[in-house]
């Protein structure tokens, strides 16, 4: 005969001990049987490992052999199926989900009875309410999972009820009616089974049981459901030795022991009812620890359980924790069950409770790295003594990967980690991918959408396409206006509206394959009768070429499988198109083989599981299927090795809660933790709860006391408390405030009058190369030497530039509406070297149009703007937009460039068609409407006659059509030698360049002009620059007139001196930004100069320099914050502020202000002389 034993205490590692010496001194019948331990949870089980190897002093004799690890729901089950289940009617090996009343099985017979009995009853009236009229599969089969999981619930938790519906022979309500109906056709619920475990006679089972295991210890579970309970007790117990590990927190009874808000709640509920005993004190429960009591809600109900089911507790093993912490005297205050404790004083130096407030999840995850790092370092704490609980490891994996796995595995500075119950990478990637191809037989077939399919390793290995090709194969589609639609009739049926064939897949294929086919991009008719025309895109050509007819053959692939997914079929059926489909597009590879095979076992599960809904012949729609598939694949957890010594991340779930030296919860963010009970109003559990209902609530809550209690030496709580974007604060969870509320009355901490921190609080600064982190501050540390350098770097750049003021403080006053002249003067870039470089015209040109992205692109190879690719979109243009619209502009001009300007030559039609196929303009006849507009616009700009300068009054086409004259130039300038070309035409015996655009002046403009104006004056050859834009179709100008060539060539040094300086770092300039600070601070000088006045007020340069950057100041157009290269060298308060930034914009653009001044100057006196 076998025992039953009950053994509590508050500390885990002496019932561990315990276990290990109950186990091991236990006499042995058959030393080959083994012995069995069954926890809750991988973090729970690699932990008594570990106890087991470091911290059991009998562990010198011994070695842990022979010992079976469980977890406790599929073990329970596993035996229940064995022991009380007759041979005949059990399986050979038991699977769980093909039992007719797991969650899987009763979801599939749910969904046939939801589908064939017609719900027209009035008993199940609210089930055909729910589902409306004429509902899809796919809703009925979602309902039946709604349905399967709350059948379930109630078969753990509602045994009795579900025992008295089986017996009842007119059911009342709807769910009565769908338990009969499941029950008709098989009777062998698990409720079922848990009735009849009374009746089981011990001595028929004891063989096949005995002869398994020679002993059983269940630890360290915090909750279990009675049935369970009663399993243990009442069928295993018999046969073997069963012993049941429990922590409990005090050590006093608190099994009825309350908080003071619910004891005070319910005094005032019996004095409203006028309780005849309202004053009599034993009608209300005692007074526990407010902590204990608050959070122990789930652990109180599941001990009391226990308590009463086994009749008394056979060991207590009790302990104080080490007194001197602020965590310890927490623990041994709850294990005593303490109230009305009295006030302490907080030591200096008790860092045992911290909560660290950070702006982000990622500032959390690098806060605790560096925190790490410190008890490595300083306390001698080794990886598998820390133990990192997060509330959503969803958010937190990746960061915990890119924060943790960013440094080398061998190197010094690297923290070994395991991630428990988080999914694998690759199996994300791959289901995502596999999740796509499923949904084609509904896409719209967006270019996006396709792309991204073709971003998976495994897909691009199926048809043969490599990393090149798939960056060419999105040029491919962006050129060929590829946005959405297989070919019109997929695009007729999805919108219901017939389209024209522009931008479609077959459209666009059709134009690239053409294009490749003919060399030539001369527009063709394709077809018989509704002939369309095509316009050939001839992009593809060398390897392109290769990479279209790897693209055009996965088209040609998910077109026929789309057609193939539209039908119904059998569920065998099914499985061989699903098994063919996963051949033709997923390649297994040393990587991803584990992640295929679970797709294959997924499919696989769609033929058992049917036929135990006897839905083996019913032909079944796609979106039934894939509604189940995703539901099987979706986000399996990887499962890691947790018995390596390395830092574990878990979530904070109970019973994942283990001994440690340290504990850290990240992410306890009000409305995060604790979770919500979200169950419907109908559920049973929601309308009368009983003791030791689940609750997903008070579960967390109970993980939050678990971490509290098995926190050793230090408790480390953090969450994003601020924000970013903004100065909002979010408040920290609700059981973190409870905890601040305790710590407050017990030591009577005070907040801190500014920051309304209290003293075991830190506010973390929003970046981690904040000057704090390295000048000593409180609690603010970092071992990254990244972010140190970028602190030092910061700080240089913080050093306020020569010829400003100081306050006492030593802080850089204001720039002022005037800055002197000494600015312009100051902070020149010195030459890097004496070695003879060549750069080329367009470098120079191209690095002061975005110095920033010239530097992270060129100088360090890293791409951040991916817009710059041309990302295809994915739906057709409803307008054309101000990027589109000059595209068609300056397509129309080069057309007619190439016919003299002869406008009897323009063929409009083609004009419009190639802007649709482009997917420049809306289909239809708006976009017919739109694009004449254009035309007439675009003509109109080109008659237009310039105003400067008055020597070229002639209309546009006529400037844009003289001959032009390419000329090579070289110019030395000290240690550069700049190279360029330059086209000019001639005006009697001056030379011009003329350059126009069909939108409004940029700044980028001027800098294109300026800088081929400055080389070819700094060459000798006197050069009349003229730039030309568009203003409401008028022909606007800006002037430069010719300059010396010693004057060209030093401002040609400066900007070269500049270039280099951009190659060891981003300079502080971005071109819209200082134009606009420059210009304004050149017509405040002009204005200052002409009144004499130099202390009026004018317009500040800083602000208007300020609103070219910021977007929130947008009144039309792109600002610079938006493009992200600049706004990752400068952030958000732009480059303004730099030390540079004003000795730079003036540099640059003060000489082309001063040429167009000398300009207007000279206009004004030869009108004045005229007059």
């Amino acid at each position: 005969m076998g025992t039953f034993t009950v053994c509590w205490g508050n500390r885990l590692e002496d019932m561990a001990t315990t276990m290990f010496s109950t186990l091991f001194d236990a006499k042995l019948d058959d030393p080959l049987n083994p012995c069995c331990i069954v926890t809750n949870s991988n973090i729970m089980e690699a932990w008594l490992h570990h106890h087991f190897v470091f911290d059991w002093d009998r562990r010198h004799d011994r070695i842990l052999a022979n010992c079976s690890f469980q977890l406790l729901y599929p073990f329970i089950n596993d035996w229940m199926n064995e022991l009380l289940i007759p041979a005949a009617e059990k399986p050979t090996r038991r699977i769980a989900k093909l039992h007719p009343y797991s969650i899987q099985s009763l979801q599939w017979r749910i969904y046939k009875l939801l589908k064939t009995c017609g719900l027209t009853s009035d008993i199940l009236k609210p089930l055909s309410a729910y589902l409306g009229d004429n509902p899809s599969d796919q809703r009925r089969f979602q309902l039946a999972g709604r349905l399967a999981v709350l059948f379930d619930d109630y078969q753990v938790y509602r045994c009795k009820e579900l025992q008295a519906w089986s017996e009842k022979e007119n059911p009342s309500d709807w769910q009565q009616t769908l338990w009969k109906m499941l029950l008709d056709e098989n009777d062998k619920s698990y409720a079922a089974l848990f009735a009849e475990m009374k009746s089981a006679k011990p001595a028929v089972l004891k063989t096949t049981f005995n002869d398994t295991y020679r002993r059983i210890a269940v630890f360290g579970t915090t909750a279990m459901p009675v049935p369970y309970l009663s399993f243990l007790q009442d069928i295993m117990a018999p046969i073997v030795d069963v012993d049941l590990y429990l922590m409990n927190p005090s050590q006093e009874h608190w099994f009825e022991s309350q908080t003071e808000k619910t004891i005070e709640r319910k005094r005032e509920a019996l004095i409203m009812q006028d309780h005849p005993l309202k004053d009599d004190p034993l009608m209300l429960p005692d007074t526990g620890h407010p902590l204990l009591c608050s959070l122990g809600q789930a652990l109180q109900e599941h001990l009391d359980l226990v308590h009463q089911q086994v009749d008394g507790v056979n060991q207590e093993d009790w302990s104080e924790s080490d007194a001197g912490s602020m965590l310890s005297d927490l623990q041994n205050s709850i294990r005593a069950n303490a109230t009305g404790e009295t006030i302490q004083e907080m030591k200096g130096d008790d860092h045992s409770i911290r909560i660290h407030i950070c702006h982000n999840p990622r500032r959390e995850v690098e806060v605790l790295h560096n925190h790490l790092l410190q008890w490595f370092t300083d306390d001698e704490l080794e990886p598998r003594q820390i133990l990192v609980l997060v509330t959503d490891m969803d958010t937190y994996a990746p960061l915990i990967d890119a924060v943790f796995g960013s440094t080398p595995p061998k190197a010094k500075a690297a923290i070994p980690y395991e991630i428990e119950g988080r999914p694998s990478l690759d199996e994300t990637r791959l289901q995502n991918a596999f999740h796509g191809i499923l949904h084609i037989a509904t896409s719209r077939f967006q270019a996006p959408e396709m792309l991204d399919l073709l971003e998976n390793d495994a897909i691009t290995k199926a048809i043969g396409l490599n990393d090149e090709e798939r960056s060419a194969i999105t040029t491919l589609i962006s050129k060929a206006g590829i946005r959405w639609g297989i070919d019109s009739a997929h695009r007729e049926a999805v919108a219901e509206v017939a389209m024209e064939p522009f931008t479609t897949w077959e459209y666009g294929l059709q134009r690239l394959l053409t294009g490749y086919a003919l060399g030539s991009e001369d527009a063709i008719s394709v077809g018989d009768e509704d002939a369309v025309t095509l316009l050939p895109v001839d992009a593809a050509e060398g390897a392109s070429a290769e990479s279209l007819g790897k693209l055009v053959y996965f088209m040609q692939r998910l077109k026929h499988f789309r057609t193939a997914l539209q039908h119904s079929r059998k569920p065998a059926a099914w499985e061989t198109t699903l098994m063919e489909l996963l051949d033709a597009f997923f390649v297994p590879t040393n990587e991803n083989h584990s992640e295929i095979a679970t797709l294959r076992t997924a499919i696989l599960g769609i033929v058992p599981l049917t036929k135990v809904a006897k839905l083996e012949h019913d032909e079944l729609p796609f979106d039934v299927i894939a509604d189940f598939l995703e539901k099987s694949i979706s986000a399996r957890p990887k499962q890691e090795s947790l018995t390596h010594n390395a830092v574990i991340f878990g979530q904070l779930r109970p019973m994942n809660s283990r001994p440690a030296e340290v504990i850290c919860l990240l992410g306890l963010v009000d409305g995060a933790f604790p979770r919500r009970d979200n169950r419907p109003t109908f559920d049973l559990l929601k309308q009368t709860r009983h003791r030791g209902d689940r609750s997903i609530r008070r579960d967390d809550r109970c993980a939050f006391l678990e971490a509290i209690l098995c926190a050793r030496q230090s408790l480390f709580i953090s969450y994003a408390g601020r924000s970013d974007t903004s100065p909002a604060h979010t408040p920290p969870s609700i059981v973190v405030q409870e905890l601040k509320d305790y710590l407050r009355d017990r030591y009577n901490l005070k907040e801190d009058d500014a920051t309304k921190l209290l003293p075991i609080e830190t506010l973390h600064r929003m970046q981690g190369f904040n000057a704090d982190y390295f000048l000593k501050k409180p609690h603010r540390f970092s071992y990254s030497t990244v972010d140190l350098a970028v602190a030092k770097k910061l700080a240089e750049k913080a050093q306020p530039a020569s010829g400003t003021e100081q306050t006492k403080e030593g802080q850089e006053e204001a720039t002022p509406n005037l800055p002197s002249d000494n600015v312009q003067k100051s902070e020149q870039p010195a030459e890097a070297d004496d070695k003879v470089t060549k750069l080329t015209l367009a470098a120079l040109i191209e690095f002061f149009k975005n110095p920033a992205k010239s530097y992270y692109r060129n100088v360090l190879d890293i791409a951040l703007d991916i817009r710059d690719d041309g990302i295809a979109e994915g739906d057709e243009p409803l307008s054309l937009g101000t990027l589109e619209k000059y595209q068609e502009q300056d397509a129309l001009i080069k057309t007619l460039k190439t016919q003299n300007f002869d406008e009897t030559k323009i063929d409009r039609q083609a004009i419009i068609q190639q802007a649709k196929a482009n997917a420049h303009s809306p289909l239809g006849p708006a976009g017919d409407e739109k694009m004449e507009e254009i035309i007439d616009n675009t003509l109109v700009w080109l008659n237009a006659v310039p105003k400067k300068p008055e020597s070229l009054q002639m209309p546009l086409k006529d400037l844009l059509g003289q001959a032009r004259t390419s000329e090579n130039m070289e110019l030395p300038l000290g240690s550069t030698v700049l190279t360029g070309t330059i086209e000019h035409f001639a005006i009697g015996a001056e030379a011009m360049q003329a350059m126009a655009r069909p939108a409004d002046i940029k700044t980028k403009d001027r800098i294109v002009a300026w800088i081929s104006h400055l080389f070819a004056c700094a060459n000798g050859r006197p050069m009349h620059t003229l730039i030309i834009g568009n203003d409401a179709n008028k022909a606007t100008s800006e002037y430069y007139q010719p300059i010396d060539a010693e004057q060209a060539k030093t401002h040609l040094s400066t900007l070269a001196q500049w270039y280099k300086k951009g190659q060891q770092g981003v300079i502080d300039f971005t071109p819209e930004t200082a134009y606009a600070y420059a210009a304004t601070y050149a017509k405040n000088q002009k204005q200052a100069n002409a009144t004499g006045d130099q202390t009026r007020p004018f317009e500040d340069p800083k602000q208007k320099a300020s609103a070219e950057w910021n977007s929130t100041n947008e009144e039309h157009g792109r600002k610079e914050d938006m493009d992200a290269w600049m706004f990752h060298a400068f952030g958000e308060d732009g480059p303004m502020e730099r030390p540079g930034f004003i000795n730079i914009a003036i540099g640059v653009f003060g000489p082309l202000l001063q040429n167009l001044a000398d300009v207007n100057e000279a206009d004004k006196n030869s009108d004045a002389g005229g007059e």
